[in-house]
C-alpha cells in the first residue's frame, strides 16, 4: 500500500476537527496534518481531506511567541477555488475514462459480431475466394 493510500485511510477513519500546515516545518509527502507532522501547504491538506466543509486549518503564526493561527478567510477562499477546479477536472477525467471504456466495450462487441458474421459466410477466406476464381476460369 502506498504512503498516500495509507494516509487517505487514516484520514477517512478519524474525525478531524483541525488541520495544521507549516510552510517552514511541514511536509506534503510525510505530513499528516497534526501539530507534530503538519502539511506544508493548505492545498495539500484540502486534497487529502477530500470534502467540504473543511475543518479549521491552522498555519504558522506571524506573531512572536505564537506557534499557530487560523488561516485567513481570503487565503482559504483562494485555495478553495483551486481545489474545486481540481475536483471538477478529476470528475471530468473519470467521466471521460468511463465513456471511453464503454465505447471500447461496444466496439469489441461489434467486432465480435462482425467476426461471427464473417464466420458464417461460405466465401469468407482468401482460399475460398481463390477457389471460386479458379472454377470460373
Amino acid at each position: 500500500m502506498t504512503d498516500s493510500k495509507q494516509l487517505d485511510d487514516k484520514i477517512s477513519k478519524i474525525n478531524i476537527t483541525e488541520i495544521y500546515t507549516s510552510e517552514k516545518f511541514g511536509s506534503d509527502e510525510n505530513g499528516d496534518g497534526t501539530e507534530n507532522l503538519p502539511f506544508k501547504s493548505i492545498l495539500q491538506a484540502m486534497r487529502l481531506f477530500k470534502c467540504e466543509p473543511f475543518p479549521i486549518i491552522y498555519v504558522d503564526s506571524k506573531q512572536e511567541g505564537l506557534r499557530w493561527e487560523v488561516a485567513s478567510q481570503s487565503q482559504l477562499k483562494k485555495l478553495k477555488k483551486i481545489w474545486q477546479r481540481e475536483q471538477f477536472k478529476e470528475a471530468d477525467r473519470l467521466q471521460k475514462e468511463n465513456e471511453d471504456a464503454e465505447r471500447r466495450k461496444k466496439e469489441l462487441g461489434r467486432s465480435k459480431a462482425d467476426k461471427n458474421y464473417r464466420g458464417s459466410n461460405p466465401f469468407n477466406s482468401k482460399q475460398d475466394k481463390d477457389q471460386r476464381c479458379c472454377k470460373v476460369l
